[in-house]
């Protein structure tokens, strides 16, 4: 009897040290990049390149009561040296991409500023997650 209620206790600490290890891990692989502006390029992932080919922003100005919420949408080229890619990604949505060997995930985490912010729409900057 000692011995199962051993043996089920070493399973569980086993199982609880591995999910922690799995879970530090998957967090060193997301990274966040912010700076991203329309025609510009940076390197993300370690490996690959991501280009903002346009912003489609459609979210109600600040300070304006509107009845659709409005989203904002970045096209995106996702490169490396195999390949690339285009992809849309609506903010606070993620987009995933396979490249030769390599799979990638992009998460559109914001597109700043907000409408109605008095700043040149052109001058946005995008933030996106890698892994």
């Amino acid at each position: 009897m000692f011995q199962s209620r051993s043996l089920v206790v070493l399973i569980l600490i086993v199982h609880i040290a591995y999910a922690n290890v799995v879970t530090f891990k998957n967090s060193k692989l997301n990274k966040v990049y912010n700076g991203l502006r329309v025609g510009g390029k940076m390197e993300v992932c370690g490996d690959a390149t991501l280009h903002v080919s346009s912003i489609n922003d459609s979210r109600c100005p600040a300070n304006v009561m509107c009845f659709w919420a409005g989203q904002a949408m970045v096209q995106l080229l996702l490169s490396n040296k195999v390949e690339s890619t285009t992809m849309d990604i609506i903010a606070g949505a993620s987009a995933q991409a396979t490249l030769g060997t390599n799979v990638y995930t992009v998460t559109l985490d914001d597109v700043i500023p907000y409408p109605g912010m008095n700043k040149n729409p052109s001058e946005a900057i995008v933030t996106v997650t890698c892994s």
